[in-house]
């Protein structure tokens, strides 16, 4: 445990707050429709059209031949066959489900570990401990924002945590940088773009960003 047993539960207790209060908001909200739906979905023509009880319908002649003309009592509207639809196998169903979904993602995927990779290559974490120390008032929400594009992976933040502390950088800041990061890397943001619209994200990025510097200021201030 690097930091200890009380800034992991001040860390549970934020998170899980954050979290719940956060997507209590977004639902009231509606952002529900900043969801892009899969490209698997699309809509059956062969449901037959719902009538509602009671419809009446006009009498048509079925034939040239007979003179009484005749209603129908039971139309039913599809494009296709008459035949009764054979179900599909729910398992065959979510693996071409996930198969979709994996190829719609995989660019952008591939994509943000390419860009993740050339940042974090290029911006060294002397550079960050040094603007980010614990007597820069502006560390917290500065380490919180430039975590985003570093990409650090949650196997990479206790060496990168040590390191960062031996070189003078606050607790509070390095809590936001490490939330940031993990919790808002470019590569997330790059994947969640192929599921939910730009609203959607500039959401996502305000309550990371958001716990991040929570977090960052009450752990610097109370330990």
């Amino acid at each position: 445990m690097t930091f200890g047993w009380k800034v992991t539960l001040l860390y549970a207790i934020i998170a899980a707050g954050v979290s719940v209060l956060a997507s209590i908001i977004l639902d009231s909200l509606g952002f529900e429709r900043h969801i892009i739906a899969s490209k698997s979905s699309s809509a059956n023509c062969c449901a037959p059209a719902k009538t509602s009880p009671g419809t009446t319908y006009t009498p048509i002649k079925v034939s040239c031949c007979s003179p009484a003309a005749k209603a129908i009592e039971n139309p039913v509207v599809t494009c296709c066959s008459t035949k009764a639809v054979v179900s599909i196998n729910p398992i065959k169903l979510a693996t071409k489900d996930a198969l979709q979904q994996f190829k719609d993602v995989l660019p952008y995927l591939l994509l943000g570990v390419l860009i993740g990779s050339f940042i974090y290559g290029f911006i060294p974490s002397a550079w960050i401990a040094a603007h980010a120390g614990a007597d820069n008032p502006f560390a917290i929400p500065l380490s919180a924002v430039v975590g985003i594009p570093l990409y650090i992976r949650a196997e990479a933040v206790i060496p990168l945590a040590s390191v960062l502390m031996t070189k003078g950088m606050g607790l509070g800041a390095l809590m936001a940088l490490i939330i940031g990061s993990a919790g808002a890397s470019l590569t997330e943001v790059i994947l969640l773009k192929s599921m939910f619209r730009m609203p959607m994200i500039a959401a996502f990025l305000t309550v990371i960003l958001g716990m991040a510097i929570l977090m960052g200021y009450l752990t610097q201030l109370l330990f």
